[in-house]
């Protein structure tokens, strides 16, 4: 006996479906091409604005680090370093638009040089004389200059005869450890020479950078370079040690290790190098008479819960917490030594705030 073949019920149901519902089904569909067409579009541009960028700082000839020194280098000192060093010296000055006297921000001009971190002219063109300036385009743009404009920096008044855009400086960042940038409040420019040598020596930054000889192959050949450099640059006279023993102090970079506790991992033999033994200085503010009424706040705030808590355990097992509390070896430390002194030195009604305060634990 042959058997009946049970038909699909989408066959007939699907075609219904689409015909009963076509638009919904069309705008879901055009909705799928366009994010297809967009999340497509990106991928390609991103990849389009990453090759760009990169031939951009292969032609800016952007630098593949920097420093900083307290003061000039001495001739000679990086003779023995796998790289070549550049002089990239700037101001960080103060920034007057509109001309009323009041700082508005700050820009830091550098003198032009063809040698690193070349400039590109969007606008207008570089400064050719001593009264001409030239400024980021960003920084402009959220400012409102533009060329021809007159601002004042450092105290000198300047024609703006061109935005630029540095290399180096496609985002605003004023320090390396800022989070966002401040396109308003900080810039970049360059001046002529005689505008730069103008300005002195008193607030200039002895900024270096610096170009690999051989570009590293990895992050791995750039990092055995980099240790290689401030090895080779630390072994010089340049930084002196209160800087050196400032930054030991501050911060540490190790190497991972299997404790659990990091405080125990080891040094990073690039920064012993570095350091070069220099002693660790801590900077320490200067010290605050503790207060009594602090203690009581935090007492309150984070401490009287958890009393609260061991004196409900302590009554079921018919102990009287306050009393080992009152019984216990445990001496005072300093601190609290101090708190207590300075509290004797308090004047009867300072005393009676204290006791009043004392009392409102836990009514707020």
């Amino acid at each position: 006996m042959k058997k009946n073949k049970t038909k699909n019920p989408l066959i007939k149901r699907v075609p219904r479906e689409l015909k009963g519902d076509w638009s919904k089904y069309l705008l879901v569909s055009l909705f799928m091409i366009f994010v297809i067409g967009c999340i497509a579009g990106m991928y390609v541009a991103n990849e389009s604005m990453l090759t760009a960028a990169t031939e951009n700082m292969k032609k800016s000839i952007c630098e593949d680090g920097h420093f900083e020194l307290s003061q000039k280098a001495k001739k000679g000192t990086f003779d023995s370093l796998s790289a070549t060093i550049y002089e990239d010296f700037y101001y960080n000055l103060n920034e007057d638009k509109d001309g009323d006297g009041k700082k508005e921000g700050t820009i830091r001009v550098f003198q032009k040089n063809d040698e690193v971190n070349l400039a590109s002219v969007l606008d207008g063109r570089l400064p050719e004389n001593k009264n001409e300036i030239a400024i980021d385009r960003m920084h402009a743009d959220n400012a409102g200059i533009k060329v021809g404009d007159t601002i004042s920096t450092g105290g000198e008044k300047y024609e703006v005869s061109g935005l630029i855009a540095y290399v180096n400086y496609a985002t605003l960042h004023e320090k390396s450890t800022d989070l966002m940038f401040d396109a308003i409040k900080f810039g970049v420019a360059i001046a002529t020479e005689d505008a730069f040598d103008a300005y002195g020596t008193d607030n200039l930054h002895y900024s270096y950078s610096w170009k690999y000889e051989k570009t590293p192959a990895d992050d791995t050949e750039a990092k055995e370079k980099a240790e290689d450099f401030i090895s080779r640059l630390c072994s010089g006279e340049t930084f002196d040690s209160l800087y050196l023993g400032v930054l030991s102090g501050a911060i540490r970079f190790v190497e991972k290790g299997m404790d659990t506790n990091k405080a125990r991992w080891q040094s990073s033999p690039f920064w012993v190098n570095f350091l070069k033994g220099i002693e660790s200085i801590k900077l320490k503010s200067h010290e605050v008479t503790p207060e009594i009424g602090k203690t009581i706040d935090w007492i309150d705030v984070s401490v009287l819960g958890s009393l609260k808590l061991l004196s409900k355990v302590a009554k079921e097992g018919n102990i009287d917490l306050y009393q080992i509390m009152e019984n216990s070896d445990k001496e005072i430390s300093e601190r609290h030594k101090m708190l207590f002194n300075s509290f004797e030195m308090l004047s009867e009604e300072e005393k009676n705030n204290v006791f009043d305060k004392i009392k409102a634990i836990g009514l707020i």
